[in-house]
C-alpha cells in the first residue's frame, strides 16, 4: 500500500511541477530544446538529497538517471502529447510503485 500512495503522490506532484509548471515556461521562454534540459537539471538536482550517505558513483548514475528521465518525461509531454503531463504522471507513478515494491520486497 505504501508504494501504491508513494508512487501516485510523487508522480502526480512532481509532474505538475517540473513538466506542468516549470517544463512549460521555460519551453515557452527559450524554446523546447533548452527549455527541456534546463526543466531536466532542475529535476535532477532534488534527487541528490536523496542519498545523504551514499557514495558518490550511486548518486551520480541516480542524478544522471533523474536527469535523463526528467528529459524524456519532458519529450512525452511537450512533442507526443501535445503538452498533457497526464502521460507523464502515469509513468512516473509506475516507476515510482515499482521501484517501492523492489525496496520493500527484494532489498
Amino acid at each position: 500500500m505504501y508504494a501504491l500512495l508513494y508512487g501516485l503522490q510523487t508522480g502526480i506532484g512532481e509532474e505538475i511541477l517540473f513538466r506542468g509548471f516549470i517544463g512549460k515556461r521555460l519551453v515557452s521562454k527559450f524554446g523546447f530544446l533548452v527549455g527541456n534540459i534546463v526543466q531536466a537539471l532542475i529535476f535532477a538536482v532534488p534527487h541528490i538529497l536523496n542519498f545523504a550517505a551514499t557514495p558518490i558513483l550511486e548518486i551520480t548514475l541516480c542524478v544522471l538517471n533523474a536527469l535523463f528521465i526528467g528529459y524524456v518525461f519532458g519529450y512525452i509531454t511537450e512533442k507526443i502529447y501535445n503538452g498533457s503531463i497526464i502521460p507523464s504522471i502515469m509513468a512516473h507513478a509506475l516507476i515510482n510503485i515499482l521501484s517501492g515494491l523492489l525496496l520493500i520486497f527484494v532489498f
